[in-house]
């Protein structure tokens, strides 16, 4: 009966695998035979092939202990999964031992398994049907080197082979040869590495003493029991500690513990590593193996060169206290960053640390971003700003918002302050419309005014509602834009205009001074003549009163008229700008055509005017140097021509609810296509002695009244269109553009 405690237990042949060349040392004949049995079922569930040279006469006993370890043996045999082979296969012929002829038998039967798809190969040995041809008869040396090249074939050809011994057929110089020549050995119970095992031929350079070698054997068989009960120990170790070594090992984030090395004097020189996990290992380049046991300096000494690093390690081992530092480092060919968290732990450290070279670099480009963006918003005069619906107050203020706003860098968001700053006149308007916009839940533009210490300044708020995940407004995000400049720059631009404007009419006014006099001139020698006449009815012997009134009448008639052609041109004459009001567009054409009438009857132009209601918001003098500019245009356009009818139109009339339309119309030569695209440019004229700025200034000034001015060429007769559109008085469009 074979004790179980003969025999290595099942988990102990799982480790056992090709390649490998181990023997196995039995005390008795039956347990060899359970160990190849258990040796072979072991290989079978590997799917690999099982192949055993055993002893005369030991078949039958085998294919029985084969049975009793489980295993089909006819089906094995079938499928050449298990082959039992007799000393006469293996070609060991009379008392001589062929080491060639073996080991070729050993590489056929390998080809072989690989070839018939078999993982591996292993192979049991009875030393028995060998030993008594090689280790008599001086061949010890042979069959030394037979046990060499068989560990070499086991790792040539994936094979795991099984040499077994009997204790009782060795004598003690024969036992120490079979135990320096095979690196593991089966004894006891026991699988275990052979400390004594001496690689290739120099096995035979030993001495024998007697005693020694079973001292050998039992010391071996010891070594792995004591290693098993190691293993058994640390397996029934405290749940808690074993799940704190699992969770170090597969904890993403690096942990080390270091012992502080000291000099003679005691002063803390280095540290040395005294375990790390998986994922540290993995920052500093290097096995836990490699780390475990070395100092700092010696493997890695980049790591002090992060200032301060080592001194935070010597705090800590001195003090006691947690330390947590951001070191920087090269690795990985480029700077990393790191968080390390320090802690005292016997009389060395524990550290902690996640690398933040990702959030460094996002803090950097955060950064510059906030750099960027201060330089941008100077540039444009800009700055940003949120304010959160749920607190009803500011959230975010940029540094451009703080300098718009005349406020120290530091002051913090809050809406006490930007209401203090707001002109009184605007705060009404702007708190509406931002009431108005959140309830809409939509955008919004307003501008509106600050009061500085410096003074007043323009701005305009432009904000966008910002909504989550669930469509809930969360605040509104905005830009704050200083209009101040542009204000003031619109207002030099205006008064160049206005100025230019004045310009323009007094040199109209200079080009009809001719006409103008005759215009004067007209009703004042009437003036003569009807107080001549009245002079010579009041002096008759009997004076005739009512003749003299009827001529007083007319002095008064005339007199009238002159004085309204003289305030026509003071009028167009003013420098100052005349506020906007309602006016009839056909009584301002009337005014401009008694102004021009002596250029028109020069000229021989017929005049023709088809009027409708057109009242008009505006400023009634530049309204009046628009039209007095586009007739006069026409004159000089149609004084060109050197025949046909020359007729002027001018045409007023509603084109909806919301506009006017004047039409002036000439039939003179015309211009170009190219020339037509030009004409409202600056400094671009098609007459000889003209400016080129009549047209522009023109279409400013009907722009200013939020209208439109445009030119086209008349299709079937010679001659070009100039079109007027306005916003009708009281209409929304007029509205707006108040």
């Amino acid at each position: 009966m074979v004790s179980d405690a003969a025999i290595p237990a099942a988990d102990q042949f799982q480790a056992f695998a090709p390649p490998g060349h181990a023997c196995a040392i039995t005390e008795h004949d039956s347990e060899h035979l359970a160990l190849v049995a258990r040796f072979a079922r072991i290989g079978l569930e590997r799917a690999e092939q099982c192949v055993y040279l055993h002893a005369e006469g030991d078949e039958a006993r085998l294919v029985q202990a084969l049975r009793k370890e489980g295993i089909d043996v006819d089906a094995a045999r079938t499928a050449n999964a298990l082959v039992l082979i007799h000393p006469r296969e293996a070609n060991l012929k009379g008392d001589s031992f062929d080491l060639y002829r073996l080991l070729s038998f050993w590489k056929r039967r390998a080809s072989r398994a690989r070839a018939a798809g078999f993982a591996a190969i292993r192979c049991a040995i009875a030393m028995s049907s060998v030993s008594s041809f090689a280790l008599g008869a001086g061949e010890g040396d042979r069959w030394l080197e037979y046990e060499a090249q068989l560990t070499a074939l086991a790792e040539d050809h994936r094979c795991l082979f099984l040499c077994h011994y009997a204790r009782r057929a060795l004598d003690p110089k024969q036992l120490l040869d079979v135990v320096r020549s095979h690196s593991s050995i089966i004894h006891a119970g026991e699988i275990a590495s052979n400390p004594y095992y001496v690689p290739s031929r120099d096995a035979t350079e030993t001495d024998s003493a007697g005693p020694r070698q079973d001292d050998m054997l039992t010391d071996v068989a010891n070594r792995a029991r004591f290693e098993r009960m190691r293993r058994q120990r640390d397996q029934k170790r405290l749940p808690s500690e074993r799940r704190l070594e699992v969770a170090l090992a597969s904890c993403a984030v690096p942990f080390a513990i270091l012992a502080a090395k000291r000099n003679a004097l005691g002063v803390i020189t280095d540290f040395t590593w005294q375990y790390v996990n998986p994922a540290a290992a993995r920052v500093f380049g290097q096995s836990a193996d490699k780390l475990i046991g070395k100092a700092v300096l010696e493997l890695l000494p980049p790591v002090w060169s992060s200032p301060g690093l080592f001194d935070s390690f010597v705090t800590v081992v001195e003090t006691g206290q947690q330390v947590s530092c951001e070191v920087s480092f090269i690795a990985e060919g480029g700077l990393r960053w790191w968080q390390n968290l320090l802690s005292k732990l016997d009389e060395g450290i524990a550290v902690w640390f996640s690398e933040t070279t990702e959030r460094k670099f996002a803090e950097e480009q955060h950064h510059r971003s906030q750099v960027y963006l201060a330089d941008g918003e100077r540039l444009s005069h800009t700055g940003s700003w949120a304010w959160n619906v749920t607190s009803e107050g500011f959230s975010f203020w940029s540094l451009g918002y703080l300098r718009i706003m005349g406020f120290d860098p530091n002051t913090a968001p809050s809406y006490a302050r930007f209401r203090a700053l707001v002109h009184p006149d605007d705060l009404t308007s702007i708190e509406e419309r931002f009431v108005s916009a959140a309830g809409q839940r939509v955008s919004f533009d307003h501008e509106f005014r600050i009061l500085r210490p410096d003074g007043v300044r323009y701005v305009r708020s432009v904000g966008r509602p910002v909504f989550d995940e669930h469509g809930v407004l969360v605040e509104y995000a905005g830009t704050l834009i200083d209009m101040t400049e542009q204000r003031e720059a619109e207002a030099a631009l205006r008064a160049s205009q206005a100025a230019l404007a004045r310009v323009a009419r007094l040199t109209t006014l200079g080009e009809l001074s001719t006409s103008i006099a005759h215009e004067v001139n007209q009703p004042l020698g009437a003036i003569i003549l009807h107080g001549d006449a009245a002079r010579r009815w009041l002096a008759r012997k009997l004076p005739n009163a009512k003749e003299a009134l009827r001529a007083i009448e007319g002095v008064m008639r005339n007199a009238h008229r002159a004085r309204d052609v003289i305030a026509r041109i003071r009028t167009l004459a003013s420098k100052a700008d005349q506020p906007h009001e309602v006016l009839d567009l056909n009584e301002l054409i009337g005014d401009v055509l008694e102004i021009i009438r002596g250029e028109l009857r020069q000229s021989d132009i017929l005049v023709r005017t088809e009027f409708a209601a057109a009242w008009v918001r505006g400023d009634r003098v530049q309204l009046q140097q628009v039209l007095l500019n586009l007739i006069m245009n026409a004159i000089e356009a149609m004084n060109t021509r050197e025949q046909g009818p020359l007729e002027l139109l001018i045409r007023t009339s509603q084109d909806s609810a919301q506009s006017v339309h004047v039409e002036v119309r000439d039939s003179g030569i015309g211009v170009s296509e190219d020339s037509l695209s030009r004409i409202f440019e600056p400094f671009y004229t098609t007459k000889a002695q003209g400016t080129g700025i009549g047209l522009s200034i023109s279409r400013s000034i009907i722009e200013a009244h939020n209208g439109r001015l445009w030119a086209e060429r008349r299709e079937t007769a010679p001659g070009l269109s100039l079109h007027i559109v306005l916003p009708l008085a009281g209409s929304a469009a007029e509205s707006d553009t108040q």
